[in-house]
């Protein structure tokens, strides 16, 4: 069997991730995470079960934009064929071009992780979507997804420290942050 982490043999795999937040009503901020099921075995030996953000590969062929990739994460992973966000948070996408012929697409992440050993040779650019404060997620039909919590930030902190095996090992760093972040008032929601 080929080492998983051989450089020659295994490509960094692309990925784009959004966390997801709202102001709830009643329960005030809040951060999405969502139950990860791992449909093969192979690929992701290690993160069957745990808390993950919304993600996805970025797909070349399917995927112009970092952007889109986001977009379809949200669509597919939190079945929503529509989704809708208030505003990005903490990230930045922007196009520019020096001539009619080129565009070059300036992606400003909230935070980036690459896995430097686990189940996959992983790159995440991490972005965070303020969506309305009613939004529910719905599990979808692709089955990589079998259930969503809304977390306070000082719970999501608290079982972050208390079981980190609870959580998906590449958006754990991501969690931490904007489980702090919000926590210290550091991000406008």
């Amino acid at each position: 069997m080929p080492d998983r982490w051989d450089v020659s043999r295994n490509p960094l795999i692309n990925v784009v991730t959004t966390f997801i937040v709202r102001k709830h009503a009643t329960e005030g901020v809040q951060v999405l995470t969502q139950t990860r099921n791992v449909l093969n075995k192979d690929y992701d030996p290690l993160y069957h079960g745990t808390e993950e953000a919304a993600g996805e590969t970025f797909e070349p062929d399917n995927d112009r934009t970092v952007f889109d990739c986001l977009l379809r994460a949200c669509t597919e992973e939190l079945g929503a064929p529509n989704f809708q966000y208030e505003r990005m948070i903490g990230g930045t996408i922007q196009v520019q071009s020096s001539r009619p012929e080129d565009e070059v697409e300036v992606v400003e992440p909230y935070l980036t992780t690459h896995m430097l050993r686990g189940s996959q040779r992983w790159l995440s650019m991490n972005f965070v979507f303020l969506v309305a404060p009613d939004f529910e997620p719905k599990i979808s039909d692709d089955g990589e997804v079998s259930g969503f919590t809304w977390w306070s930030p000082h719970d999501l902190m608290a079982a972050l420290e208390q079981n980190p095996k609870r959580f998906c090992g590449l958006d754990t760093p991501a969690f931490k942050k904007l489980a702090e972040d919000l926590i210290q008032w550091r991000l406008n929601v």
